[in-house]
C-alpha cells in the first residue's frame, strides 16, 4: 500500500502497537472484528480477519485498546490491510456510558 501524499509505501510506525478493534456501521451496529495498529504518517491501519464483510467508506472504529470510539474514512484498500483517518478525535468509551446512563 503507498501513501498518497509522498507515493511511498505506508508501513507500521517504528513501535507500532496492535490492539484489538471493532468496525461499526454510522448507525453503530457491529460489522466485525479487527486489528488496528499506526502507521508512520500518522494514520491508523486495519487488518481485517479472513473474508470479513465489505467495508463501507465511513464507519465507526471501536478501539478496546485505548478504550475510545471515533469516526473513521478509508484512506487505502489493500486487502486484508486497510488505511483509514479518522474524521473526528475519538471519544473515550467511559463518556459515552456515562451520558446514556
Amino acid at each position: 500500500m503507498k501513501d498518497a501524499n509522498t507515493g511511498k509505501r505506508t508501513v507500521p510506525a517504528t513501535r507500532a502497537r496492535l490492539r484489538a478493534g471493532k468496525l461499526r456501521t454510522m448507525s453503530q451496529d457491529l460489522i466485525g472484528p479487527c486489528t488496528l495498529y499506526d502507521l508512520k504518517n500518522g494514520n491508523t491501519g486495519l487488518i481485517l480477519p479472513g473474508e470479513a464483510a465489505d467495508l463501507p467508506d465511513t464507519f465507526y472504529i471501536e478501539d478496546e485498546g485505548d478504550m475510545c470510539l471515533g469516526l473513521a474514512h478509508v484512506q487505502q484498500r489493500a486487502r486484508p490491510h486497510i488505511e483509514i483517518a479518522y474524521l473526528e478525535a475519538p471519544t473515550p468509551l467511559h463518556t459515552l456510558t456515562k451520558r446514556s446512563a
